[in-house]
């Protein structure tokens, strides 16, 4: 994804943000409750999701040891995240059959307004997928609870908290889909 189209990307989330369209995670309150699957994404596929979260975890997990001490809304890492990204899949079956290409573009948007919302350690975020077990699990739990708005307690208490901090891994899933 070229470096314009990233700052576009950027800077639109923030701009949702300071609008107030989409609520920081400073906001967020410890248990409330996601929301439910029809809203969320109507027309991905649980396997589609799980790819898509699957893919955005790996790729957290895999982020180069200077990105690893950088926050998630850092510019350098959410330009790491796109292009981590963008080579995992390009078409998806959705719940009524029909195939859709990746929005790459909305992609982007849904990853740079998850980055945007939370300033969290990117090496905190590894550790968590790390202690789940890797991203399989992790996508498998976020997905459970973006769909069901509970958290396995197998997950852990540190998954369930992060999970329930951050807003927009639903935005992720759904476009990067």
């Amino acid at each position: 994804m070229k470096s314009n189209t990233i700052r576009i990307a950027a800077t639109t989330a923030l701009v949702a943000v300071t609008l107030g369209l989409a609520g920081p995670a400073a906001n967020a309150v410890a248990h409330r409750a996601a929301p439910a699957a029809a809203s969320v994404a109507p027309n991905v596929s649980d396997a589609a999701a799980t790819k898509a979260l699957e893919s955005f975890a790996r790729a957290i997990e895999n982020a180069p040891d200077h990105l690893q001490k950088k926050n998630l809304n850092d510019r350098e890492v959410i330009e790491y995240l796109n292009r981590a990204m963008k080579g995992s899949g390009s078409a998806v079956a959705t719940n009524d059959g029909t195939v859709l290409r990746v929005n790459w573009l909305g992609c982007g948007v849904a990853i740079a307004k998850f980055a945007a919302e939370n300033g969290i350690p990117v090496a905190k975020v590894a550790r968590i997928i790390g202690k789940l077990g890797g991203y399989a699990k992790f996508a498998k739990y976020a997905w459970k609870f973006i769909k069901e708005g509970h958290v396995p307690p197998e997950a852990g208490q540190e998954f369930a908290d992060f999970v329930m901090a951050v807003s927009g891994l639903d935005g992720v899933a759904s476009a990067c889909a």
